[in-house]
């Protein structure tokens, strides 16, 4: 619950803004990497701002933005089809 909230307020009071703080980036990595000890195989950044905090590509991070726009370029141009529900 409190790295919940501090992500949340990592959100909402600097990356909306469009500031980034190395504290800021060391606190994301600590959370995602204590997630990664308690056994999780990746992070879903499904807030488009929490990219602002991953510098660099990081296969145990999963962009849900860029997965998605990359979903729709492949429908788009027909190398995939629609998932059906």
């Amino acid at each position: 619950a409190d790295e919940q909230a501090l992500i949340d307020d990592i959100i909402f009071d600097e990356l909306i803004a469009g500031v980034v703080r190395p504290s800021s980036r060391r606190a994301f990595a600590a959370a995602c990497e204590r997630l990664h000890d308690r056994g999780a195989d990746a992070v879903v950044l499904a807030c488009t701002e929490l990219q602002m905090l991953v510098p660099e590509q990081n296969p145990r991070v999963i962009d849900s933005t860029w997965t998605h726009a990359v979903a729709a370029w492949q429908i788009g141009v027909g190398v995939r089809d629609l998932p059906h529900s």
